[in-house]
């Protein structure tokens, strides 16, 4: 008998090849997604910012302005579904 994970592992496959395409569209569009990119940018913006030896204040602020970024684009793209 074969064990779980080797089974899972064997029933994810069949059904990544099945949808392949539906996993490469959701795919295309993450990356096309201004929202995917703000929301990258603000984890790794503030890491780079404090390999910089910036301030934690600085740091915040920045942090705070990337997810104000974020909220704005959201409400954008809300706005967008009501036209």
């Amino acid at each position: 008998m074969e064990n779980l994970p080797s089974v899972l592992l064997a029933g994810l496959t069949k059904i990544l090849i099945k949808n392949k395409i539906k996993i490469m569209e959701v795919l295309k569009k993450f990356l096309q997604s201004r929202k995917f990119w703000i929301a990258m940018g603000s984890i790794f913006i503030p890491m780079v910012a404090l390999k910089l030896n910036m301030s934690a204040d600085d740091i915040e602020k920045l942090y705070y302005s990337l997810l104000a970024l974020l909220l704005g684009q959201s409400l954008s793209d809300f706005g967008k579904g009501n036209k």
